[in-house]
């Protein structure tokens, strides 16, 4: 959206104005009365993704909502969630959407293994950063 759909992004942002705590999907979609995950599901069609990539884009905000029984949904949702909120300034935070409950239990995830998950990405960030500034990639 913000890339391709300048207009619609400007209508975003002053969404977000008014629910300042809202996760972006649910600004987008009070805005534009669709979001990020439609556009991309609907773009997945076009380019004829193969249909679990296509449902992982689709349906990660609700991956219990996705006709498929594959994990691939619920694994980007919690993706989603630990880049979110191990790379939201401390501001940004409130407006990280928390993860399904159910999508922990059908996952065997709990709090603390998502927490570690969290520790573990930031970590490996950082080894990817000074590797990339040592070879001279901004």
């Amino acid at each position: 959206i913000v890339c391709f759909m300048p207009v619609e992004f400007d209508m975003v942002r002053e969404a977000r104005k008014e629910m300042p705590k809202a996760p972006d999907y649910e600004v987008e979609l009070h805005a534009l009365g669709f979001h990020h995950a439609h556009v991309g599901g609907f773009l997945g069609k076009q380019w004829k993704l193969p249909a679990r990539l296509l449902n992982a884009v689709a349906w990660h905000h609700h991956p219990q909502q996705c006709q498929s029984d594959d994990c691939l949904p619920h694994l980007v949702h919690i993706g989603n969630y630990l880049a979110k909120k191990t790379f939201s300034s401390d501001a940004d935070q409130g407006q990280v959407e928390p993860v399904d409950p159910l999508v922990l239990e059908y996952m065997g995830v709990d709090d603390e293994q998502l927490d570690q998950m969290g520790d573990q990405l930031r970590e490996e960030y950082l080894k990817a950063e000074t590797f990339m500034s040592m070879a001279g990639v901004n």
